[in-house]
């Protein structure tokens, strides 16, 4: 859902650095952070209306980029889920203990 909405879209590359076909749309949420250092990143990489300001910031992995983790605002989160064109799809994955 992230690749038409970041600002900066990257392909996603093999290690020997050649490029790799269309990951598909999704994106794996993978923690919350409240770092000052990944609320800033996560500002950075924002489309900032000067509105909001943020606590914390969530962790993602987008299998489309080459970036291990990112991380980004839950306003954007939001309105990159909500946005047009998408299905608003969520998948949760549990571990059973």
């Amino acid at each position: 859902i992230f690749i038409n909405s970041m600002a900066n879209e990257e392909a996603a590359s093999n290690d020997d650095g050649s490029e790799v076909s269309y990951s598909g749309h999704y994106v794996v949420l993978c923690g919350v952070s409240s770092d000052n250092n990944d609320i800033n990143i996560a500002n950075m990489n924002s489309i900032r209306d000067g509105s909001e300001t943020h606590n914390h910031c969530l962790v993602i992995k987008n299998p489309a980029i080459w970036k291990e983790t990112q991380f980004v605002t839950p306003s954007l989160f939001e309105s990159s889920w909500r946005a047009k064109g998408t299905d608003e799809d969520i998948i949760l994955v549990t571990k059973l203990s």
